[in-house]
C-alpha cells in the first residue's frame, strides 16, 4: 500500500513578522475597524466644514442683497425729493423773480382824536405813502399823515410795517399793520360843553395802527381809494389816545 499523502507542512511565521511570499498578508481586522473611523470622521469634518462655507456664503449673498436693496430705496427716495422741490421751487421762485409793484398813495384823512371823548373834533389833513406788492398777498407800506384842520387836537405820524392784499379782478382789498412814532395834541382834561376849554398839551409817543380798505383799478397805473378805515392806539407820557381815521383818494402805480 502506498502511503497516504500527508497535507503540505506550514510553515510557521517568524517572529519578527516579517512577510513571506506565498503567506496570507491581510491586515487583522481591529486595525480595519480603526481605519474606517479615522476616514468616517475625516468625511464628517469635510461635510461640516462644507455646510459651514455653504451657510456663509448664503448670508453673505442675502446682506449684499438687502444692502442693494436698501441702496435702491434711498437712491429711488432721493430722487423723489430731488423732484418734488424741483417741482416747489418751479412754482415758488418766478414769484419770486417777480419784482414787486411799486405804487404811491395820497389820501384826505378825517381823525376823530381820541373816541372816549365825545368833547373833541374831528380834525382832517392829508395822508401820503407808498407800498411794495408782490404778485400775491405780502407787501411792505410806509405812510405819513399830517391833520391839523378842524379841531385843536392835531396830529402827525410816521408809520411803517406790513400789508396784504387780495386781487379779484380790478378790485383789491387790504389790510395793514403800521407802527412807528406820532406827535400830538391832547387836553390837560376832557372838554366840557359849555365850559371853558382846558388847555391843550403836546406829546410824543409811539403809535400802531390796524387799517383796512379797498382799491379799484381804474387803468394799469390809475387807482381809486374807494374807502379807508384805521384804528390806533398813541402812547403819550401819561396819557393814551385812541384815533379812528376815515380816508379816500387815489392810488398810482409806478411800474
Amino acid at each position: 500500500m502506498k502511503p497516504q499523502n500527508a497535507p503540505y507542512p506550514t510553515s510557521p511565521q517568524p517572529a519578527d513578522g516579517t512577510r513571506r511570499l506565498g503567506h496570507d498578508h491581510r491586515m487583522p481586522r481591529a486595525a480595519d475597524s480603526r481605519d474606517g473611523l479615522k476616514a468616517g470622521r475625516r468625511g464628517s469634518i469635510l461635510h461640516e466644514f462644507c455646510d459651514k462655507a455653504t451657510r456663509v456664503g448664503r448670508s453673505t449673498m442675502t446682506k449684499n442683497s438687502f444692502c442693494r436693496k436698501h441702496s435702491l430705496q434711498r437712491i429711488a427716495f432721493v430722487l423723489l425729493f430731488s423732484s418734488a422741490a424741483y417741482s416747489a421751487s418751479a412754482q415758488v421762485i418766478p414769484a419770486l423773480r417777480t419784482f414787486p409793484r411799486i405804487s404811491a398813495f395820497g389820501t384826505f384823512t378825517t381823525v376823530k382824536p381820541d373816541h372816549e371823548y365825545y368833547g373833541d373834533l374831528a380834525v382832517s389833513g392829508v395822508t401820503v405813502g407808498g407800498f411794495l406788492q408782490t404778485q400775491h398777498v405780502v407787501g411792505v407800506e410806509l405812510r405819513g399823515s399830517v391833520m391839523r384842520w378842524g379841531g385843536l387836537e392835531h396830529e402827525e405820524s410816521a408809520l411803517a410795517g406790513p400789508r396784504f392784499a387780495m386781487h379779484f379782478g380790478r378790485i383789491s382789498p387790504y389790510v395793514c399793520v403800521l407802527a412807528g412814532e406820532a406827535n400830538a395834541w391832547r387836553w390837560s382834561n376832557p372838554p366840557i360843553k359849555g365850559e371853558p376849554k382846558p388847555k391843550l398839551v403836546e406829546g410824543l409817543g409811539p403809535q400802531w395802527s390796524a387799517i383796512g380798505g379797498l382799491d379799484v383799478h381804474f387803468s394799469q397805473h390809475f387807482v381809486f381809494r374807494v374807502g379807508e378805515l384805521s384804528y390806533s392806539k398813541t402812547y403819550l407820557k401819561s396819557w393814551t389816545m385812541t384815533p379812528w381815521t376815515a380816508s379816500a383818494g387815489f392810488v398810482y402805480r409806478i411800474n
